[in-house]
Protein backbone atom coordinates (compact mmCIF):
# COMPACT_ATOMS: atom_id res chain seq x y z
CA UNK A 1 0.00 0.00 0.00
CA UNK A 2 1.64 3.30 -1.00
CA UNK A 3 2.32 5.65 1.92
CA UNK A 4 0.47 8.55 0.30
CA UNK A 5 -2.65 6.44 -0.26
CA UNK A 6 -2.56 7.14 -3.98
CA UNK A 7 -4.98 4.27 -4.70
CA UNK A 8 -7.58 5.93 -2.49
CA UNK A 9 -7.01 9.31 -4.14
CA UNK A 10 -7.55 7.82 -7.60
CA UNK A 11 -10.68 5.92 -6.54
CA UNK A 12 -12.25 8.98 -4.92
CA UNK A 13 -11.45 11.15 -7.95
CA UNK A 14 -13.19 8.69 -10.27
CA UNK A 15 -16.21 8.39 -7.96
CA UNK A 16 -16.43 12.18 -7.56
CA UNK A 17 -16.50 12.65 -11.32
CA UNK A 18 -19.14 9.95 -11.74
CA UNK A 19 -21.44 11.50 -9.13
CA UNK A 20 -21.04 14.99 -10.58
CA UNK A 21 -21.98 13.64 -14.01
CA UNK A 22 -24.96 11.61 -12.80
CA UNK A 23 -26.42 14.49 -10.77
CA UNK A 24 -25.88 17.08 -13.51
CA UNK A 25 -23.83 19.29 -11.17
CA UNK A 26 -20.38 19.82 -12.75
CA UNK A 27 -19.16 21.70 -9.69
CA UNK A 28 -21.00 19.50 -7.19
CA UNK A 29 -19.20 17.65 -4.42
CA UNK A 30 -20.14 14.35 -2.86
CA UNK A 31 -18.94 13.11 0.53
CA UNK A 32 -17.03 10.00 1.50
CA UNK A 33 -15.63 8.16 4.50
CA UNK A 34 -12.84 5.68 3.75
CA UNK A 35 -11.49 3.17 6.26
CA UNK A 36 -8.28 1.18 5.95
CA UNK A 37 -8.72 -2.49 6.79
CA UNK A 38 -5.69 -4.75 7.06
CA UNK A 39 -7.22 -8.20 7.50
CA UNK A 40 -9.30 -10.88 5.85
CA UNK A 41 -11.83 -13.19 7.46
CA UNK A 42 -9.23 -15.95 7.81
CA UNK A 43 -6.79 -13.73 9.76
CA UNK A 44 -4.73 -13.18 6.63
CA UNK A 45 -3.14 -9.83 5.86
CA UNK A 46 -5.35 -8.14 3.26
CA UNK A 47 -4.84 -4.37 3.18
CA UNK A 48 -7.77 -2.69 1.46
CA UNK A 49 -10.13 0.27 1.67
CA UNK A 50 -13.83 0.39 2.45
CA UNK A 51 -15.45 3.58 1.11
CA UNK A 52 -18.86 4.83 2.19
CA UNK A 53 -20.29 7.42 -0.22
CA UNK A 54 -23.07 10.00 -0.04
CA UNK A 55 -25.44 9.13 -2.89
CA UNK A 56 -25.54 12.57 -4.47
CA UNK A 57 -23.82 15.95 -4.65
CA UNK A 58 -23.88 19.28 -2.83
CA UNK A 59 -23.33 22.66 -4.47
CA UNK A 60 -24.23 26.31 -3.91
CA UNK A 61 -26.74 28.49 -5.69
CA UNK A 62 -25.70 31.97 -6.85
CA UNK A 63 -27.19 33.43 -3.66
CA UNK A 64 -25.00 31.18 -1.49
CA UNK A 65 -27.75 28.75 -0.44
CA UNK A 66 -26.80 25.09 -0.23
CA UNK A 67 -28.18 22.80 -2.93
CA UNK A 68 -28.52 19.02 -2.79
CA UNK A 69 -29.12 16.76 -5.76
CA UNK A 70 -29.55 13.02 -5.32
CA UNK A 71 -28.02 10.67 -7.87
CA UNK A 72 -30.27 8.33 -9.88
CA UNK A 73 -29.97 4.63 -9.18
CA UNK A 74 -27.11 3.09 -11.19
CA UNK A 75 -27.31 -0.01 -13.34
CA UNK A 76 -25.07 -3.03 -13.03
CA UNK A 77 -23.47 -2.15 -16.37
CA UNK A 78 -22.57 1.32 -15.04
CA UNK A 79 -21.10 -0.21 -11.87
CA UNK A 80 -18.97 -2.57 -13.97
CA UNK A 81 -17.68 0.26 -16.15
CA UNK A 82 -16.86 2.39 -13.10
CA UNK A 83 -14.90 -0.28 -11.24
CA UNK A 84 -12.85 -0.93 -14.38
CA UNK A 85 -12.06 2.79 -14.61
CA UNK A 86 -11.05 2.86 -10.93
CA UNK A 87 -8.82 -0.20 -11.32
CA UNK A 88 -7.01 1.15 -14.39
CA UNK A 89 -6.52 4.58 -12.84
CA UNK A 90 -5.20 3.15 -9.57
CA UNK A 91 -2.84 0.72 -11.31
CA UNK A 92 -1.44 3.56 -13.44
CA UNK A 93 -0.79 5.53 -10.25
CA UNK A 94 0.95 2.55 -8.62
CA UNK A 95 3.08 1.88 -11.69
CA UNK A 96 4.24 5.51 -11.61
CA UNK A 97 5.45 4.93 -8.04
CA UNK A 98 7.39 1.81 -8.98
CA UNK A 99 4.76 -0.53 -7.54
CA UNK A 100 3.68 -2.19 -10.74
CA UNK A 101 3.73 -5.93 -11.58
CA UNK A 102 7.54 -5.93 -11.72
CA UNK A 103 8.08 -5.27 -8.00
CA UNK A 104 11.40 -5.84 -6.28
CA UNK A 105 11.88 -9.16 -4.57
CA UNK A 106 11.36 -9.51 -0.84
CA UNK A 107 14.41 -9.02 1.36
CA UNK A 108 14.74 -12.32 3.24
CA UNK A 109 16.58 -10.58 6.10
CA UNK A 110 13.67 -8.22 6.79
CA UNK A 111 11.67 -10.03 9.50
CA UNK A 112 8.78 -7.58 9.43
CA UNK A 113 8.43 -7.93 5.67
CA UNK A 114 8.61 -11.71 5.96
CA UNK A 115 5.70 -12.05 8.39
CA UNK A 116 3.63 -9.60 6.33
CA UNK A 117 4.27 -11.57 3.16
CA UNK A 118 3.48 -14.83 4.95
CA UNK A 119 0.21 -13.44 6.30
CA UNK A 120 -0.81 -12.40 2.79
CA UNK A 121 0.01 -15.88 1.47
CA UNK A 122 -1.91 -17.53 4.31
CA UNK A 123 0.88 -19.36 6.14
CA UNK A 124 3.44 -18.75 8.88
CA UNK A 125 6.80 -17.12 8.18
CA UNK A 126 8.62 -19.46 10.58
CA UNK A 127 6.48 -22.60 10.83
CA UNK A 128 7.16 -24.22 7.47
CA UNK A 129 5.36 -27.43 8.46
CA UNK A 130 1.96 -25.77 8.04
CA UNK A 131 0.28 -25.99 4.66
CA UNK A 132 -1.12 -22.95 2.85
CA UNK A 133 -4.91 -22.67 3.19
CA UNK A 134 -6.55 -21.80 -0.08
CA UNK A 135 -10.09 -21.38 -1.38
CA UNK A 136 -10.96 -23.85 -4.14
CA UNK A 137 -11.61 -22.66 -7.65
CA UNK A 138 -15.36 -22.35 -7.38
CA UNK A 139 -16.78 -19.32 -9.12
CA UNK A 140 -19.24 -17.18 -7.16
CA UNK A 141 -21.87 -15.13 -8.97
CA UNK A 142 -21.96 -11.53 -7.74
CA UNK A 143 -25.32 -9.97 -6.81
CA UNK A 144 -26.78 -7.09 -8.85
CA UNK A 145 -25.07 -3.66 -8.64
CA UNK A 146 -21.79 -5.32 -7.70
CA UNK A 147 -18.74 -5.69 -9.88
CA UNK A 148 -15.09 -6.69 -9.61
CA UNK A 149 -12.13 -6.04 -11.89
CA UNK A 150 -8.46 -6.81 -11.36
CA UNK A 151 -8.83 -7.20 -7.59
CA UNK A 152 -10.95 -4.05 -7.17
CA UNK A 153 -14.56 -4.37 -6.09
CA UNK A 154 -17.50 -1.98 -5.96
CA UNK A 155 -20.69 -2.79 -4.05
CA UNK A 156 -23.51 -0.38 -4.94
CA UNK A 157 -26.36 -2.59 -3.75
CA UNK A 158 -26.67 -1.12 -0.25
CA UNK A 159 -28.64 2.13 0.02
CA UNK A 160 -29.61 3.69 3.35
CA UNK A 161 -32.30 6.32 3.76
CA UNK A 162 -31.36 9.72 5.12
CA UNK A 163 -33.38 9.17 8.32
CA UNK A 164 -32.40 5.54 8.96
CA UNK A 165 -29.71 6.28 11.53
CA UNK A 166 -29.76 2.74 12.90
CA UNK A 167 -28.88 1.18 9.55
CA UNK A 168 -26.19 3.80 9.00
CA UNK A 169 -24.65 3.00 12.38
CA UNK A 170 -24.65 -0.74 11.62
CA UNK A 171 -22.90 -0.10 8.30
CA UNK A 172 -20.29 2.12 9.95
CA UNK A 173 -19.70 -0.53 12.61
CA UNK A 174 -19.08 -3.03 9.82
CA UNK A 175 -16.51 -0.70 8.23
CA UNK A 176 -14.72 -0.24 11.58
CA UNK A 177 -14.99 -3.82 12.87
CA UNK A 178 -11.97 -5.45 14.56
CA UNK A 179 -10.07 -8.35 12.94
CA UNK A 180 -11.78 -11.14 14.88
CA UNK A 181 -14.52 -11.66 17.46
CA UNK A 182 -13.73 -13.66 20.57
CA UNK A 183 -16.70 -15.93 19.84
CA UNK A 184 -14.85 -17.22 16.76
CA UNK A 185 -11.80 -18.36 18.76
CA UNK A 186 -11.60 -21.70 20.58
CA UNK A 187 -8.71 -22.97 22.69
CA UNK A 188 -7.36 -26.43 21.83
CA UNK A 189 -4.86 -28.73 23.46
CA UNK A 190 -1.18 -28.36 22.71
CA UNK A 191 -1.06 -24.54 22.84
CA UNK A 192 -3.27 -24.18 19.79
CA UNK A 193 -6.19 -21.92 18.87
CA UNK A 194 -8.98 -22.69 16.39
CA UNK A 195 -10.50 -19.86 14.36
CA UNK A 196 -14.06 -20.51 13.18
CA UNK A 197 -14.45 -19.20 9.64
CA UNK A 198 -17.39 -16.93 8.93
CA UNK A 199 -18.36 -19.09 5.94
CA UNK A 200 -17.33 -22.59 4.94
CA UNK A 201 -14.71 -22.39 2.22
CA UNK A 202 -15.22 -24.13 -1.07
CA UNK A 203 -12.55 -26.72 -0.16
CA UNK A 204 -14.66 -27.73 2.85
CA UNK A 205 -12.65 -25.89 5.53
CA UNK A 206 -14.73 -24.49 8.38
CA UNK A 207 -11.92 -23.43 10.72
CA UNK A 208 -8.21 -22.69 10.82
CA UNK A 209 -5.83 -23.79 13.56
CA UNK A 210 -2.91 -21.68 14.81
CA UNK A 211 -0.30 -22.17 17.47
CA UNK A 212 -0.05 -19.38 20.02
CA UNK A 213 3.04 -18.05 18.26
CA UNK A 214 1.35 -18.10 14.86
CA UNK A 215 -1.71 -16.29 16.17
CA UNK A 216 0.41 -13.50 17.67
CA UNK A 217 2.40 -13.34 14.44
CA UNK A 218 -0.81 -12.79 12.43
CA UNK A 219 -2.19 -10.20 14.85
CA UNK A 220 1.10 -8.29 14.68
CA UNK A 221 0.60 -7.70 10.96
CA UNK A 222 -2.72 -5.97 11.62
CA UNK A 223 -1.14 -3.18 13.68
CA UNK A 224 -1.16 -0.06 11.47
CA UNK A 225 1.95 2.08 11.01
CA UNK A 226 2.58 4.56 13.78
CA UNK A 227 0.94 7.98 13.41
CA UNK A 228 -0.84 7.01 10.19
CA UNK A 229 -4.53 7.82 9.77
CA UNK A 230 -6.81 4.85 9.23
CA UNK A 231 -10.01 6.84 8.57
CA UNK A 232 -10.18 9.44 5.77
CA UNK A 233 -12.92 11.99 5.17
CA UNK A 234 -13.29 13.21 1.60
CA UNK A 235 -15.41 15.60 -0.42
CA UNK A 236 -17.79 17.69 1.68
CA UNK A 237 -16.68 15.75 4.79
CA UNK A 238 -13.02 16.72 4.40
CA UNK A 239 -11.67 19.08 7.10
CA UNK A 240 -10.76 21.71 4.48
CA UNK A 241 -14.03 21.61 2.57
CA UNK A 242 -15.89 24.93 2.30
CA UNK A 243 -19.20 23.05 2.46
CA UNK A 244 -18.39 20.99 5.56
CA UNK A 245 -19.80 23.50 8.05
CA UNK A 246 -23.17 23.48 6.24
CA UNK A 247 -23.34 19.71 5.77
CA UNK A 248 -21.99 18.17 8.97
CA UNK A 249 -24.31 18.33 11.95
CA UNK A 250 -22.81 20.38 14.75
CA UNK A 251 -22.23 18.55 18.01
CA UNK A 252 -24.31 19.93 20.89
CA UNK A 253 -22.26 21.80 23.45
CA UNK A 254 -22.07 19.87 26.67
CA UNK A 255 -22.35 21.52 30.04
CA UNK A 256 -18.93 22.32 31.40
CA UNK A 257 -17.92 20.04 34.25
CA UNK A 258 -14.84 19.85 36.40
CA UNK A 259 -12.48 17.21 35.14
CA UNK A 260 -9.63 15.32 36.77
CA UNK A 261 -7.18 16.79 34.26
CA UNK A 262 -5.14 19.92 33.89
CA UNK A 263 -7.43 22.27 31.99
CA UNK A 264 -4.60 24.47 30.75
CA UNK A 265 -3.34 21.72 28.44
CA UNK A 266 -6.54 21.86 26.37
CA UNK A 267 -6.76 25.66 26.60
CA UNK A 268 -3.61 25.99 24.50
CA UNK A 269 -5.27 24.19 21.60
CA UNK A 270 -3.38 20.95 22.16
CA UNK A 271 -4.52 17.85 20.27
CA UNK A 272 -4.06 15.80 23.45
CA UNK A 273 -7.28 14.16 24.66
CA UNK A 274 -7.67 12.90 28.20
CA UNK A 275 -8.25 9.21 28.87
CA UNK A 276 -11.57 10.04 30.51
CA UNK A 277 -12.85 11.84 27.43
CA UNK A 278 -11.81 8.94 25.25
CA UNK A 279 -13.58 6.58 27.66
CA UNK A 280 -16.77 8.60 27.37
CA UNK A 281 -16.57 8.80 23.57
CA UNK A 282 -15.98 5.08 23.13
CA UNK A 283 -18.08 3.43 25.82
CA UNK A 284 -20.40 6.27 26.97
CA UNK A 285 -18.99 5.86 30.48
CA UNK A 286 -18.42 8.89 32.70
CA UNK A 287 -15.16 8.12 34.46
CA UNK A 288 -15.59 11.10 36.80
CA UNK A 289 -18.83 9.98 38.41
CA UNK A 290 -18.56 8.36 41.81
CA UNK A 291 -19.77 4.77 41.80
CA UNK A 292 -20.95 5.17 45.41
CA UNK A 293 -23.02 8.36 45.54
CA UNK A 294 -23.32 9.13 41.81
CA UNK A 295 -21.92 12.64 42.22
CA UNK A 296 -19.07 14.15 40.18
CA UNK A 297 -15.50 13.58 41.37
CA UNK A 298 -13.18 16.59 41.60
CA UNK A 299 -9.39 16.70 41.64
CA UNK A 300 -8.26 18.01 45.02
CA UNK A 301 -4.54 17.31 45.09
CA UNK A 302 -1.76 15.32 43.51
CA UNK A 303 -0.01 13.22 46.13
CA UNK A 304 3.71 12.65 45.53
CA UNK A 305 5.79 11.19 48.32
CA UNK A 306 5.11 10.12 51.92
CA UNK A 307 5.15 13.65 53.41
CA UNK A 308 2.61 14.94 50.91
CA UNK A 309 0.24 12.09 51.74
CA UNK A 310 0.34 13.01 55.43
CA UNK A 311 -0.43 16.65 54.57
CA UNK A 312 -3.43 15.77 52.39
CA UNK A 313 -4.88 13.42 55.01
CA UNK A 314 -4.43 16.06 57.69
CA UNK A 315 -6.24 18.68 55.57
CA UNK A 316 -9.12 16.25 55.14
CA UNK A 317 -9.24 15.68 58.92
CA UNK A 318 -8.18 12.08 58.44
CA UNK A 319 -5.70 10.21 60.57
CA UNK A 320 -2.32 9.97 58.90
CA UNK A 321 -1.42 6.89 60.91
CA UNK A 322 -2.81 3.52 59.92
CA UNK A 323 -5.11 1.44 62.16
CA UNK A 324 -3.51 -0.27 65.17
Amino acid sequence: MPPDHGVLDEALAVLQGAYAKRTGLPGGRTGSIAVVQRFGSGLNLNVHYHILMVDGCYSRYDDGALRWEGAPAPTTVEVEALIEQIARSAETRLAGQGLGPEDERLDEDDTDARIHAAAIAGHSAFETRRRTQRIGGREITLPPLCATFGGYTRHAGVAIGADDRGALERLCRYLLRPPVARERLRLLDGRRVALLLKRRWSDGSSEKVFTYEELVERLATFVPPSRKNQVFYGGVFAPGSKLRADVVRKRPRRRATKRLVRADRRARGSRWVSWAELLERTFAVDGFRCSGCGGPMVLRAVVIGHTAAHKVLADLSRGAAGPP
